[in-house]
């Protein structure tokens, strides 16, 4: 049986310290490989953009460009936890579709649970592993594209931040410029439009029913035309939603498939 090749990781933090209590953490597991360490944005940039790097380990705040700006500047990200002692930035992280949001100061526990969860992503990811800084070419002239689908919704409530998995929502209501975004039991409200949600959660299975739904398939019972009524599609737990003219041969194809 072939061994499975180590993920590449970069550390990137300005404090020597916290770069030495990821090392440690990651020089523990055999499925990862430290490739690098750098105290700054642009290093990091310089880094990813000449090795192989699946797995990313950033700080936000440090000199030059900070770890946000250097992430938004990768048209393919490798991988991403954010590890930082600032709280306020985990919606605009989770935009960037970081893995995992680690505050300092965190425990070894903590560290090797977001370890664990970005080497599942990363290994589930499809693609090349290279990575091009935004607005370089690579030899194709086409643009690189992210190959990991949504995996959670950042949502805030006052001065609370919590994450949603995808799997867990049943379907999304639109309510002006925001999204309702209901689960079993909750629902909420998230600033975010309902055709941006239907393009970054189609991959996930999830269908636009009319203009103002999305379901999660997974959640749909039946397709069914009560008598002088309009289609609707029925979810697991009752819910009863119509279904426009249009887009009813879309969800009959969906529900066979």
């Amino acid at each position: 049986m072939t061994a499975t090749a180590a993920l590449g990781a970069l550390i990137v933090d300005d404090e020597p310290l916290a770069r030495q209590a990821i090392r440690l953490a990651l020089d523990r597991d055999r499925e990862v490989r430290v490739v690098a360490e750098c105290s700054s944005g642009n290093d990091a940039l310089e880094v990813i953009e000449r090795e192989a790097i699946e797995l990313l380990f950033l700080d936000i705040r440090m000199p030059g460009i900070d770890g946000l700006e250097a992430l938004s500047r990768l048209a393919a990200p490798p991988t991403t936890v954010l590890i930082t002692a600032f709280a306020d930035h985990a919606v605009t992280a989770f935009d960037l579709e970081v893995v995992d949001y680690v505050l300092k100061p965190f425990d070894d526990h903590r560290l090797l649970r977001a370890v664990e969860r970005a080497k599942r992503h990363a290994r589930a990811r499809s693609g090349g592993s290279h990575r091009r800084a935004r607005g370089s070419e690579p030899p194709n002239g086409k643009a690189v594209q992210a190959s990991s689908a949504l995996e959670r919704l950042v949502i805030r409530n006052g001065s609370r931040i919590a994450t949603l998995a995808i799997d867990d929502i049943d379907w999304i209501e639109a309510q002006d410029y925001c999204a309702l975004v209901h689960t079993r039991g909750a629902s909420y409200l998230l600033r975010k439009s309902i055709r941006a949600l239907e393009q970054q959660l189609a991959p996930r299975g999830f269908v636009r029913v009319h203009r103002s739904a999305i379901v999660n398939l997974a959640r749909v019972r039946e397709l069914r035309r009560p008598a002088q009524c309009e289609w609707a599609v029925v979810l697991e737990g009752g819910t009863e939603l119509p279904v426009s003219r249009r887009l009813r041969p879309l969800i009959s194809r969906h529900m066979r498939s």
